[in-house]
This record gives structure tokens, C-alpha cells and sequence, in this order.
């Protein structure tokens, strides 16, 4: 009975080490995949989505998040043969042209949110909503629009989207 026992339970764990390496193969291709649809990196990817889950968990909470200072968001260097295949992010971004400033406050994530909405919408206006917003409220007391990490190049973008 013992040898039963001793040989379910190396079967199980087998088991669960198959379905585990699966699960993350699987991850793989589908990261893989999704970063191809997106025309960017996975590395990039997960870097921008797991900024994004910060910034609507912040949001989710009530925290402000206008002024907030956050770790660089990734934006690659597409200087970089391997990641020159990637046109129509380095189109994008090199438009944006984001500054040091801006990659560690909530305009990057804008800029990287923008980027993606463009890739599954050319019917989406929310970036014109964004713009719409800063007009509306251009001299909130102590909120400075150069907090959020935006130029005066970026503003002119964000208004003639």
C-alpha cells in the first residue's frame, strides 16, 4: 500500500511539473503574440502593462496620479537591430519624442496607452478627450500640466490630435 502511495504521489507531482511547463510555454506564445499584434516587443509589453495595472490600481483607490513620479516606463531604443522591425512604434514614439521627465510621470503612460488604443481602434478619440480635459482645466491651483511630465511639443500634439 505503502509503494501506491509513493508512486501517486511522484505521479501527481509529474503531472503538475507537465501542466506547469506548459502553462508557461503557453504564456509564452501568447505574449509573444499579442507583442507581435501590438508591433512592439514582449519585454516592452510586459513592462507597459504592468505600469497601465498600476497606474488603475492607483486610480481604483483614489489616488492621485497627476503629479505622482513612477519608475521610467520602458520605451525601446530602436536604434537597436533587433528591434528595428518594430516601424511603426518607433514611428509613434519617435513623434511623441518623450522626454526623461515624462517616461517616469503619467503623460509616458498616456503616451504608451495612446500607442496601444491606436493599434486596435483608428476610431477611438481619447486622446482628443485628454486634450478636451486640459482645456477645460488649464490653471487648477498647484496642478502644474509640466507635473505630468508633458512638453510644450507634447501639449501641441495632445491638442491637434
Amino acid at each position: 500500500m505503502y509503494k501506491l502511495y509513493i508512486f501517486d504521489k511522484k505521479l501527481r507531482l509529474l503531472l503538475l511539473d507537465i501542466i506547469e511547463r506548459l502553462e508557461i510555454n503557453i504564456r509564452t506564445i501568447i505574449a509573444h503574440e499579442i507583442a507581435k499584434q501590438f508591433n512592439i516587443d514582449e519585454n516592452t509589453l510586459r513592462n507597459w502593462l504592468n505600469e497601465i495595472n498600476i497606474i488603475r490600481n492607483l486610480s481604483a483607490h483614489h489616488s492621485r496620479v497627476w503629479n505622482k513620479s513612477f519608475t521610467d516606463i520602458a520605451i525601446p531604443d530602436f536604434s537597436n537591430p533587433n528591434l528595428s522591425k518594430f516601424k511603426k512604434a518607433n514611428a509613434y514614439f519617435s513623434k511623441v519624442a518623450l522626454e526623461q521627465k515624462a517616461r517616469s510621470r503619467i503623460f509616458g503612460r498616456i503616451a504608451v496607452l495612446w500607442y496601444l488604443v491606436s493599434q486596435t481602434s483608428k476610431n477611438y478619440h481619447w486622446l482628443d478627450k485628454f486634450g478636451e480635459l486640459l482645456k477645460d482645466f488649464p490653471d487648477v491651483p498647484n496642478a502644474k500640466i509640466e507635473l505630468m511630465g508633458i512638453s510644450d511639443s507634447n501639449l501641441a500634439l495632445i491638442y491637434n490630435s
